[in-house]
């Protein structure tokens, strides 16, 4: 029989965008409820490693999955950029695209687990909630 709900988080692999949805995660998990979060391995461990205010007990009740991502380049910030959008960042917003097969590989083994899957998505993983009803509809 499977559980009735099971969380799955999917953040926007850089720092700040980690950090807020792993602390999310370790404050649902804390309530006894099931949490996955899935992102590149290197991110994951990131994440875990950066972590603060929180004991280990918590953290591994999160459960993290390593999902393939290419390997990118990460140019330094240009300070002196004409246009001051961080551009050095662009390498990652491209590879996170890659993210999405494996991540629809996790939606349907963690559906086949759970009655309900709530997804939990950075606004810049978006193609996690559109993938996530496609899932579902089946």
């Amino acid at each position: 029989m499977a559980h009735p709900v099971g969380i799955l988080v999917v953040p926007f692999p850089a720092h700040g965008h980690l950090n807020q949805l792993l602390h999310f995660s370790l404050h649902l998990s804390s309530h006894n409820l099931p949490v996955h979060f899935a992102a590149s391995a290197t991110h994951n461990r990131q994440a875990r490693d950066r972590i603060q205010g929180w004991n280990s007990t918590s953290v591994d009740k999160v459960h993290f999955h390593d999902l393939q991502i290419p390997p990118f380049s990460t140019p330094p910030p240009d300070p002196d950029a004409v246009i001051k959008f961080p551009a050095h960042l662009q390498p990652m917003f491209e590879a996170s695209d890659h993210l999405r097969s494996p991540l629809l590989d996790l939606f349907r083994l963690l559906s086949g687990t759970y009655e309900r899957l709530v997804v939990v998505h950075d606004p810049l993983m978006s193609f996690a909630g559109i993938d996530a009803v496609t899932v579902a509809q089946r």
